[in-house]
């Protein structure tokens, strides 16, 4: 047997084998102030209990204003609401594009899943296992669809996975294997059709992998450290593209975190010792993100960086009593979103446009009518005009507020 093809099947067999936990204390801090919801659901829902709540939620949408939109033109009807059940305990992230909705999901029982759905008529096209729970989905250049897994107390596997749109066919790097001594991927950021950067529990790294479908081999360039992590012993979990370069966040068990650019030595923004930061997003003008206090509990508002990371917050945003409520912030061009808390459990959403500095008018849609079983918001996505929510159970899809387009 040639070395090559020895080595080969070692990898293999490390990938169906090994399980590489990561310090659970970190990932749960990470996660802590975008998933709040997922403590509304835990791993431990029976399947007959699932079956249950799935019938009754598709009789709700069943029993909703109007037939399932057939165009994609529909999409952005007026009335909006739930078009779509998961019928999957806990739908963790949503991703789309101009053809597909992409939702992972699972928490753990009966396992993790990703599903991609027809956009135009909210069909499910395919539904495909994942080795252990998603962190991280993204839609990349020509469709190309990238999720990133690492395990939790149920185990299971460490790696990225690079999808073909319709999840037919893909490639692989198992995170997992010895040599890269389990990286966890906590971000990807896709840079090319098959190239992307990670943010992993061991730092940053450059990645390529064939062609879903194709032969050939993984490639992982281990990037220098960034700078600032030393002080604050931190590992970067997030990345965004700003100005031309690649924004990282660093979190720490302490909660401690900074923003820096990768490869710059000069730029950094650290909050406040008392304050958490929040996830990151870039729009074409600036780099957001939320402050909060308390372990994340209460939230401090929205704030904007320039491209040299100081701070530049428009009045009309900071002074703005909505975003008190502010617990995440996702872009789309040049839209802002920012995911409010409600009561008892209860999300809703803000929006604005952020062009070359001018801040539009911020508008709360009141998106109704929608199933009362669909409640919070764990992610969002936005195409064309048209915005779609996850909540517990499903996907609805509403039609973006002109002043936020």
């Amino acid at each position: 047997m040639s070395p090559g093809i020895e080595t080969e099947l070692r990898e293999t067999l490390a990938y169906a084998s090994e399980s590489i936990m990561p310090p659970a204390d970190l990932a749960d801090r990470v996660r802590r102030a975008s998933r709040r919801r997922r403590h509304a659901l835990t791993g431990a829902i029976t399947v007959g209990l699932a079956a249950v709540i799935t019938a009754s939620l598709i009789a709700v949408y069943l029993a909703g204003p109007g037939p399932r939109p057939t165009s994609p033109a529909h999409h952005g009807r007026r009335h909006g609401g739930a078009q779509i059940v998961v019928g999957y305990a806990s739908p963790d992230n949503l991703a789309a594009d101009s053809k597909w909705i992409y939702v992972s999901a699972g928490g753990g029982y009966p396992g993790e899943i990703l599903r991609a759905y027809d956009r135009a008529t909210g069909r499910l096209v395919r539904s495909i296992a994942i080795p252990a729970l998603p962190r991280a989905l993204h839609v990349g250049p020509r469709g190309l669809v990238w999720v990133a897994f690492y395990p939790n107390g149920n185990g299971g596997g460490t790696g990225v996975w690079l999808l073909s749109p319709d999840l037919k066919l893909r490639s692989a790097v198992n995170l997992g294997a010895r040599r890269y001594r389990g990286a966890a991927p906590f971000d990807v950021l896709p840079t090319g059709a098959d190239t992307a950067m990670l943010a992993t529990l061991n730092g940053l790294a450059t990645l390529r992998l064939p062609p879903p479908g194709q032969p050939g081999s993984s490639s992982l360039h281990w990037l220098p450290r960034v700078p600032g992590s030393r002080r604050i012993r931190g590992v970067p979990v997030q990345l965004a593209a700003f100005d031309g370069r690649v924004a990282v966040k660093l979190g720490s068990d302490s909660g401690r975190a900074l923003i820096s650019f990768v490869g710059s030595r000069s730029r950094e923004f650290t909050p406040p010792s008392a304050d958490a930061l929040g996830p990151i997003a870039a729009s074409g003008s600036g780099l957001w993100a939320m402050l909060s206090k308390d372990n994340g509990v209460t939230s401090l508002g929205l704030i904007r960086l320039d491209s040299r990371l100081r701070l530049s917050t428009p009045n009309s945003i900071r002074g703005n009593p909505v975003f008190d409520r502010a617990q995440q912030v996702v872009t789309q061009g040049s839209t802002v979103w920012v995911i409010l808390s409600g009561p008892q459990g209860s999300s809703s959403l803000a929006c604005f446009t952020d062009r070359g500095g001018r801040i539009g008018p911020v508008m709360t849609p009141d998106f109704r009518p929608k199933p009362a079983n669909n409640t919070g918001i764990g992610s969002i996505a936005a195409v064309g005009h048209t915005v779609y929510v996850l909540g517990s159970l499903g996907v609805a899809s509403y039609p973006i507020p002109p002043a936020c387009r």
